[in-house]
C-alpha cells in the first residue's frame, strides 16, 4: 500500500456496483473515499468536507453532473477542485458538454485502474501546486491557467479575452525579461503581424485596469516587462 499524505476524493454513482469499484480502487492507494449517489448530494458534500477531488458520473439523480459541474465552477472555492467524469455515457456531445461546464478529465467506464490513477494524481497535484503558488504572498503574483484560460490574483478570478490572456501568458512565463513590441506581436498575432504595434499599449493599458497597473512595466522605447 502506498504510503501518501490524506488525500480526500468524492466519488459519486448512483450505480452500487460502480461506485465500490471505484472505492476500492481508490482505497488501494490510501486515498480516503467520500461516497454520494445524486448530484445535491456532491453539492452537499463539497460544501461539507471540501475534498481533493470529486469523481462521478454523468447520469445522475437530482442534479445531473454536468450541472453539478457548472455549479461547482461558478464558485471560486471550488474552481481548482478536480473534477474527473468516468462514466458509460459515449455520446461526443456529452464529452462536449462536461468540458465546456469545467470538467478536468472524462473517463468511459470500464476504467483501467493504472491509467485513471496516474491521471488523477496529476490533475491533485497539479491542484496543490495551485494552492501552494496562489497563497504565497497572493496580492503580489498573478497564477496563470493555461488550461482554463484564467488568471487568479489572490481570491479574485478573472476572465480575459484571448489575446489580452496571451499577452499576460507572455509577459508571466518569464518574469523580469523585457519583451520588445515586435516580440510581443510575432509571439501572439503571428501572422497577423502587420498590424500597427501601438495595439499593444492598448492591451497593455486593459490589462492595467483590470489586473493592476503594478505588474505591468513599461520599458521606455523598448517594450514591457512582468513585475510579480
Amino acid at each position: 500500500m502506498n504510503s501518501r499524505p490524506s488525500i480526500e476524493i468524492l466519488i459519486a454513482d448512483p450505480a452500487p456496483q460502480p461506485l465500490e469499484e471505484l472505492s476500492e480502487i481508490l482505497g488501494r492507494e490510501s486515498f480516503i473515499v467520500r461516497k454520494a449517489t445524486d448530484g445535491l448530494q456532491v453539492l452537499q458534500n463539497v460544501e461539507a468536507q471540501k475534498p481533493d477531488a470529486l469523481i462521478m458520473e454523468v447520469s445522475l439523480p437530482q442534479l445531473d453532473g454536468v450541472e453539478v459541474c457548472r455549479k461547482l465552477r461558478s464558485r471560486f472555492d471550488h474552481i481548482a477542485l478536480p473534477i474527473v467524469f468516468v462514466t458509460s455515457r459515449n455520446e461526443s456531445f456529452t464529452e462536449i458538454a462536461a468540458f465546456e461546464a469545467g470538467a478536468d478529465d472524462f473517463i468511459l467506464k470500464p476504467i483501467r485502474p493504472r491509467v485513471f490513477l496516474t491521471r488523477l494524481g496529476s490533475l491533485i497535484q497539479k491542484r496543490q501546486n495551485l494552492l501552494h503558488a496562489s497563497s504565497a504572498h497572493p496580492e503580489k503574483k498573478l497564477i496563470v491557467d493555461s488550461e482554463k484560460l484564467m488568471i487568479y490574483k489572490g481570491r479574485d478570478v478573472i476572465e480575459l479575452p484571448y489575446k489580452e490572456f496571451r499577452l499576460v501568458q507572455l509577459l508571466t512565463a518569464e518574469p523580469g525579461k523585457v519583451f520588445t513590441r515586435r516580440e510581443i506581436m510575432d509571439r501572439i498575432w503571428g501572422e497577423d503581424a502587420g498590424v500597427d504595434q501601438r495595439v499593444i499599449d492598448v492591451y497593455v493599458r486593459n490589462l492595467r485596469k483590470k489586473i493592476g497597473a503594478e505588474f505591468f512595466k513599461t520599458i521606455k522605447g523598448v517594450g514591457y516587462r512582468y513585475q510579480g
